[in-house]
């Protein structure tokens, strides 16, 4: 299967992270999707063009107790649809499954509160500058890509 793949972070300390499939084809991302999902929602008719998925996964210790794993969430693309509105739409919903899952930002007060809003700002931007940077790290290696 010709696939891309790689991690982004939302916060400096990489604490945690969503791996980025990028599929050749748009019938590859959805074979993908099928074999992946968690979201009883998605069963039917596949018809996205891109999709982030959020979730926590935990793992049980030799003690029992859980342990939070750091990966958090997948986003999917397939390379006949790769725009920045694409890109920035899914990195939106990355975004705000990390700050409702990770952080204790008060994502109702985004407009009335600079600090969340600032922090929310800036991981999104993080997200963007090293989905692009990698992007066109892997692109130059895979000639299918380019397309």
């Amino acid at each position: 299967m010709k696939r891309v793949s790689f991690r982004i972070y939302p916060d400096r300390a990489k604490s945690c992270y969503y791996v980025v499939h990028i599929f050749h084809t748009e019938a590859k991302m959805y074979e993908h999707f099928r074999r992946t999902n968690i979201d009883p929602g998605h069963t039917g008719q596949l018809d996205f063009r891109a999709i982030c998925q959020g979730w926590s996964r935990y793992t049980v210790r030799d003690d029992k107790r859980l342990k939070r794993h750091p990966e958090i969430g997948q986003i999917l693309f397939w390379a006949g649809n790769m725009g920045a509105g694409v890109v920035s739409h899914e990195l939106t919903h990355a975004t705000t499954y990390w700050a409702g899952r990770r952080t204790r930002l008060p994502l109702g007060e985004l407009y009335s509160n600079r600090v969340a809003d600032e922090r929310y700002a800036w991981a999104l931007g993080h997200l963007v500058a090293q989905f692009w940077t990698k992007y066109w790290q892997r692109r130059k290696r895979a000639r299918w890509l380019k397309a």
